[in-house]
């Protein structure tokens, strides 16, 4: 298994480094993080190049999904065959995104859903 993360990101140039630098504290360097770059308007792309992530970018805003079928098909040239997507804007923990790897099954589609029973 080759996983890789994928960060869709819109205008997160305030908060897309530190998403970039908890994911590669849980994960070290074996696993691309890929933060793309859906048409910003700020700093994005630089602030997630400069903490380390691989960066694409779409020249005008696409939507999430458009940045989501861009972040997989850069993993798969990658040689990833495992993806786990997670915001720009520090919602999802780093540790959590780990742990959705744990399954382990290429061929699983994880979901995770908040439970909003009050």
């Amino acid at each position: 298994m080759r996983p890789a993360f994928i960060v869709p990101s819109l205008d997160a140039a305030a908060t897309v480094a530190v998403v970039v630098r908890d994911l590669r504290r849980a994960a070290g360097d074996l696993i691309p993080i890929f933060v793309i770059d859906d048409g910003s308007r700020d700093a994005t792309a630089r602030e997630a190049a400069e903490a380390g992530a691989i960066v694409v970018g779409h020249p005008r805003n696409c939507g999430k999904g458009a940045a989501i079928r861009t972040g997989l098909r850069a993993a798969c040239d990658a040689g990833c065959d495992v993806a786990v997507t997670v915001d720009a804007d520090e919602q999802h923990p780093a540790e959590e995104a780990m742990r959705l790897l744990e399954p382990a099954d290429p061929a699983a589609l994880v979901l995770g859903v908040r439970d909003l029973v009050a």
